[in-house]
């Protein structure tokens, strides 16, 4: 008798704990994944300022990347003859230098690290363009191997970018 009253017991407190999950989703939106939520970091008006304007000279110096690329290559990719290629391992090298040179050094330590991170992806990547330009042209590798790094080198670049904006945003940070 004494084991079935806990057993009730404990059936009764799980089911209450589930209702009361499931009403609490639904007078408070559960639309948003968990995944989705963000956290907004209590913290200065400077940081969310400074976060900013890191943020936005970035993508000014994404957009002097993009407008050469798109006069070598209209679609973006790594062009697959040696004199173009140049051009384009010259863009991207231009580009990093750029948003190295952005000062951090004030900002908070995990948008420093996000940041380092995302650099890091970039110049990896244009070290990998810089070690191609001296490929042979009429190589099949050539193509295949910059093809198949390219995807691989912009997908790391992205997850880093993600990142960066996630981290930005905990930081109330307007760069729109």
């Amino acid at each position: 008798m004494r084991s079935t009253k806990i057993f009730i017991s404990a059936v009764a407190f799980i089911a209450a704990f589930v209702f009361s999950v499931v009403f609490v989703g639904l007078l408070f939106g559960s639309s948003q994944s968990s995944s989705h939520f963000v956290y907004k970091k209590n913290c200065s008006q400077q940081y969310a300022e400074n976060i900013s304007a890191l943020i936005r000279q970035d993508v000014k110096n994404g957009r002097t990347r993009g407008k050469k690329l798109y006069q070598i290559d209209k679609d973006f990719r790594p062009p697959f003859t040696n004199p173009t290629f140049a051009d384009y391992s010259g863009a991207v090298t231009e580009y990093v230098d750029a948003s190295h040179s952005i000062y951090a050094g004030n900002l908070p330590h995990d948008f420093q690290y996000a940041w380092r991170e995302h650099l890091r992806a970039w110049r990896n990547y244009s070290d990998f363009l810089e070690s191609m330009k001296y490929a042979s042209e009429e190589s099949k590798q050539f193509e295949e191997e910059t093809g198949i790094s390219d995807a691989r080198y912009s997908q790391e670049i992205n997850r880093t970018w993600d990142e960066v904006l996630r981290i930005a945003r905990e930081y109330n940070a307007d760069f729109r």
